[in-house]
Formats: C-alpha cells, sequence, structure tokens
C-alpha cells in the first residue's frame, strides 16, 4: 500500500459531516471517513472513465455496423458462388456421357509448348482439315460444331477436362471466349 502523505481538505457543514461518519461507521468497505472519501472519489473516477469509454465503443459499434453492412451482401454473393460452384461440380462428375466427352476433346485440343504461344497460333491463312481447325479455334462452339454436340454439353466437357487433366488449361481471347488447350513443353513450336 503506498504512503499517504498529501492532505485534502473538504469543507462540510455539522450535518454533513454527521452523515459522512455515520456512513463510514456502516459501511463494510471504508474502514473510516478518510477510507469512505477514497473509496467514493475511486468509484466516481472509474464511473466516469466507463462512460468515456462506453462512449468510444459505441463510435467502434457503430463503424462495425457499417463495416457489416458492406460485408453481408459480399458473403451473401460468395456463398452463392460456392453453391454454384458446388452444383456445377456434382454436375459434370455425375455425367458419364460428360466424361467420355472430355476425353474425347483433351485428345483434339491443341498442344502448345508454353501458355504464351497459344497467341501466336492463328486460323487466319491457312488451309487445315476441319480437325486441325478445331483444335486451332479451342473454343466450345467450335467443339460443339465438329462433335456435333451441344454447346452446354461441350462447356461442361471443356470445363471437366480442365479440371482432370492438369495441362488442359483455358484464356479468353479477342472475342471474349474460352479457348482451350494443352501446355505440353515438348510440343512443336
Amino acid at each position: 500500500m503506498p504512503k499517504r502523505t498529501e492532505r485534502v481538505t473538504v469543507k462540510l457543514t455539522e450535518n454533513e459531516k454527521s452523515e459522512w461518519i455515520a456512513a463510514s461507521e456502516s459501511s463494510i468497505e471504508a474502514t473510516d471517513l478518510s477510507d469512505l472519501v477514497r473509496l467514493s472519489v475511486t468509484k466516481e473516477i472509474a464511473r466516469q472513465n466507463k462512460e468515456q469509454n462506453q462512449g468510444v465503443g459505441a463510435d467502434f459499434s457503430e463503424l462495425i455496423d457499417a463495416m457489416n453492412e458492406l460485408i453481408n451482401p459480399i458473403e451473401n454473393q460468395i456463398g452463392e458462388i460456392k453453391n454454384d460452384i458446388r452444383y456445377l461440380e456434382l454436375e459434370i462428375a455425375g455425367d458419364d456421357h460428360i466424361t467420355s466427352l472430355s476425353s474425347e476433346i483433351y485428345s483434339l485440343l491443341i498442344r502448345v509448348p508454353n501458355r504464351d504461344f497459344i497467341h501466336d497460333v492463328d486460323v487466319t491463312g491457312f488451309e487445315k482439315s476441319d480437325e486441325e481447325l478445331i483444335k486451332i479455334k479451342g473454343t466450345k462452339e467450335a467443339f460443339a460444331e465438329y462433335l456435333e454436340i451441344t454447346e452446354k454439353d461441350a462447356r461442361r466437357a471443356l470445363s471437366k477436362c480442365v479440371k482432370d487433366y492438369p495441362d488442359a488449361q483455358r484464356i479468353i481471347n479477342d472475342e471474349g471466349k474460352y479457348r482451350y488447350f494443352v501446355v505440353d513443353p515438348q510440343a512443336e513450336s
């Protein structure tokens, strides 16, 4: 316990002094009048600090509420996207026809030595067989037409292909469509 050497003088009426002494004598916390005054002042200071901190806390809670209003719609959208992905994965994984198409399409995909090389492969100015043109185009529309399947099945098979074969990849071409290919370091440039 720190040594108390400082004094504070408080002027009271006789009635106030009697009330304070009686309160200190009946108190279970205070041992005497000085102790009662110290405890009372300490409690008052603590109460004021608590009120000030609650004011700051209220500002933080308003900020947190505002942040939650911004975050909640994003979390909802992420949840919807995750559900869509799960649905698509189940749709792709559970269809033998799509699995078979995926394997066939994988065998048709153009092989390039690296991902950047696909931008240099172009269909213009060449006389190619249908299969070679399909490989070069590499779009769901091209595979759907060549294999005489729906674009939906072509898209599902291509998605499965990219998922099942690590070297099968896709980029977005100049027309904004996915273009599928296989990266094979042994492929000719």
